[in-house]
């Protein structure tokens, strides 16, 4: 059907549509890798966070 729109060499368009799908799918990738090493970090930073405050509360139950 393309073929009677269009009278050219398609190859060349569907290569650049392939580069271009590949090309986003890459970043696509590497924002889910960056994203999931900020959530670790964030959850770490949470976890330490958290224990010092449970620390800081055991150490003032056991003094009161």
């Amino acid at each position: 059907m393309l073929e009677k729109l269009y009278h050219g060499d398609l190859g060349v368009y569907f290569e650049d549509l392939e580069y271009k799908h590949d090309k986003i799918m890459s970043n696509i990738a590497i924002v889910t890798e960056s994203t999931d090493t900020l959530s670790d970090s964030y959850n770490s930073l949470m976890t330490i966070k958290t224990n010092h405050m449970v620390s800081v509360l055991t150490i003032v139950t056991v003094i009161i």
